[in-house]
């Protein structure tokens, strides 16, 4: 699903969350296991992050947190843009901003 609501640009995106752009463009490991892992697990309910969805950016809030998910491996966030929301977890994080 192609959203319209939120949706901002690679580089916008990069000026905001520079290492979570970096972990989507290079599934660099490093990047993922020693910043964008860490900022994840801290992320509460009401936060602002970027989340990125169907290869677009958008900024969303996290409408609920469920930390830790032992069904996940992992913490797992539902995130909304005001236009759709839906489920974040290891497979793809989001960073707050």
């Amino acid at each position: 699903m192609k959203l319209t609501e939120g949706v901002i640009s690679k580089e916008e995106a990069r000026k905001l969350v520079p290492d979570f752009v970096q972990w989507v463009e290079g599934r660099d490991f490093d990047v993922l296991m020693k910043k964008v892992v860490p900022a994840f697990e801290k992320l509460n309910r009401g936060a602002n992050v970027i989340a990125h969805h169907d290869g677009q950016y958008v900024k969303c809030k996290i409408t609920s947190s469920k930390m830790p998910n032992w069904d996940a491996d992992g913490p797992v966030v539902r995130v909304g843009n005001g236009e759709a929301t839906w489920r974040v977890d290891g497979d793809g994080y989001c960073a707050g901003y």
